[in-house]
């Protein structure tokens, strides 16, 4: 008999709207066994899950989805049961909340001097910032603007601020070893994230291979249709990487 998994799950810690008890519920609902929560560059809701999950007689893994970059493109490294209390990891994490942070703000000024928005302001995005805490700020708030209509309308804007190296994303060389440091298992999350209905090249695989990736994402919501899910399976099989998958929602994540 088959068992129901999703290794890749977010709580309002980050960018997902569920809290800990609403994440339970959810996955007691849909007869899951073992799940993973792996909220980005965050670990607030990981000991409460577990605690519940625990209760529940359920399969937690601890996980954190950490933003890193490869290509000049935003890529997303899942780390598996590393040790949340490992000083390289926290200072990482906090280093790029404030740097993540900061972007929305500079996307917003982007968008009033460049393209001249006149609907959209720093001043009105920051207290919609505080009034609004489930999912991505910048993301629900383009949307609610009409400036976004989706992910890769909010991506094509997203990577037009200019930032410097150290404002920037941490680079998938420093992330990955990082998460193996701390006793983890390293996946690349989501691969066709930036390639809607197609898939990243082998190449691109091969360049997170010879990081010494463990795993890649095969089974999730962007890298649809199904038939990229064989392309990304197999690869896994010819390079002896291993296979990981989860719903993982791609727009509105509130």
């Amino acid at each position: 008999m088959q068992r129901k998994i999703d290794l890749h799950m977010h709580t309002n810690a980050s960018d997902g709207t569920w809290s800990p008890d609403e994440v339970i519920e959810n996955v007691i609902k849909n007869n899951i066994e073992i799940f993973a929560i792996a909220d980005h560059d965050e670990t607030g809701n990981i000991f409460e899950t577990e605690r519940l999950a625990k209760k529940n007689n359920l399969g937690f893994i601890r996980c954190i989805e950490f933003s890193a970059k490869a290509f000049d493109l935003e890529c997303h490294i899942l780390g598996y049961d590393v040790d949340i209390y490992d000083k390289a990891l926290i200072k990482r994490m906090e280093k790029t909340k404030r740097n993540k942070y900061n972007r929305e703000t500079k996307l917003i000024e982007m968008l009033v001097k460049d393209y001249e928005f006149k609907n959209v302001s720093v001043k009105e995005f920051e207290e919609y910032r505080r009034k609004n805490t489930d999912g991505v700020a910048s993301i629900n708030y383009l949307e609610d603007k009409g400036i976004a209509k989706n992910l890769t309308e909010f991506t094509y804007y997203k990577e037009k601020v200019v930032l410097s190296p150290d404002e920037d994303l941490p680079p998938a060389e420093e992330i990955i070893p990082m998460v193996k440091n701390a006793g983890g298992v390293a996946v690349l999350a989501h691969p066709s994230y930036h390639y809607p209905k197609s898939v990243m090249s082998t190449e691109q695989l091969d360049f997170f291979k010879d990081l010494d990736i463990d795993g890649i994402e095969c089974y999730c919501t962007y890298n649809k249709p199904e038939k990229n899910f064989k392309y990304y399976v197999d690869y896994c099989k010819k390079t002896s990487i291993e296979i990981s998958g989860g719903r993982h929602a791609p727009w509105r994540l509130r």
